[in-house]
């Protein structure tokens, strides 16, 4: 998506899941979830990302997700078992027109709101009702239980913030280097390290960002000569691949292959790991180990 990676997504049957063990968001009261869509075809449903929960500690099921309508709106709910279904849709129509869109959407803040905030634009609804919930099924492209509607199209940087909503400064901020980087035309984020709130105080826009990477590298076992795969999953992002904690010139991929054949004879292993940067924030992987028999 202009010019940068991106996870595609065909609207039949496409989408990727992240295992309930693997969620990143884990127990959280609050929370962020942002990226970067862009539709392949007009008119026509699909889920951007979608979560399954359960309240702790009785387990009461509940779910939240960003979809698209057929009529290219936005919306983002919260449902609860026994409770309420909370929805927000955005402002504009008409944002399956092929052209990259930043979403934003934030939960349970210190004024207790659901906001959802695209291309500048936001709208929020309070909300009474929260609890700690544990973050378990995952999908991004259709739903956590296989299922569509699906999204036909692109996703690009993924993230999400873990424990905390992002106020006004913080998701201006985020909103518009996305924006920026991805050519959104006509957005109405604005370009500032500080922004002045109604009560004339300046608050620094710092998020603490947590980027997701849906796939760690793995240990590899090779024999001498040979060549190893690592790889991370990630919706964009910038990546620099590090050997035994030192960066590798030209290892700026998702996908690399190392040579053992450049390796020193008395090389048998070395560490592998990947950062990933969006938004000016980062996130690194798990370390990888490579064998050499």
């Amino acid at each position: 998506m202009n010019g940068r990676p991106a996870l595609s997504f065909d609207g039949t049957n496409t989408l990727l899941a992240v295992a309930s063990d693997r969620c990143p968001l884990g127990f959280a009261y609050r929370g962020t979830v942002a990226c970067v869509f862009r539709t392949e075809a007009k008119g026509r449903a699909g889920a951007l990302v979608s979560c399954d929960a359960a309240y702790a500690p009785d387990n009461l099921a509940d779910d939240w997700g960003l979809s698209l309508g057929t009529d290219g709106a936005l919306s983002a709910h919260f449902g609860f078992v026994f409770q309420w279904d909370v929805e927000i849709r955005s402002r504009q129509k008409g944002l399956d027109d092929g052209r990259p869109h930043v979403v934003i959407f934030s939960w349970g803040g210190e004024d207790r709101r659901l906001r959802l905030n695209v291309d500048g634009q936001a709208d929020d609804r309070f909300f009474a009702f929260w609890r700690k919930r544990a973050f378990l099924k995952m999908a991004f492209g259709g739903m956590p239980n296989g299922k569509g509607p699906f999204f036909a199209g692109d996703l690009a940087e993924i993230v999400l913030i873990k424990n905390h909503a992002l106020n006004w400064p913080e998701e201006n901020r985020l909103g518009w280097a996305l924006a920026e980087r991805y050519g959104v035309q006509g957005h109405g984020f604005m370009q500032v390290d500080e922004v002045k709130t109604n009560a004339n105080k300046l608050v620094s826009a710092s998020p603490a960002i947590e980027t997701v990477i849906l796939r760690q590298p793995s240990d590899q076992t090779v024999k001498r000569g040979a060549e190893a795969e690592f790889e991370v999953v990630t919706a964009g992002g910038d990546c620099q691949w590090f050997c035994d904690g030192q960066p590798v010139e030209g290892l700026t991929t998702a996908k690399i292959r190392v040579s053992t054949a450049e390796l020193p004879a008395s090389c048998r292993t070395a560490v592998f790991d990947c950062r990933v940067t969006v938004g000016g924030e980062t996130a690194l992987s798990r370390k990888a180990a490579l064998r050499v028999e």
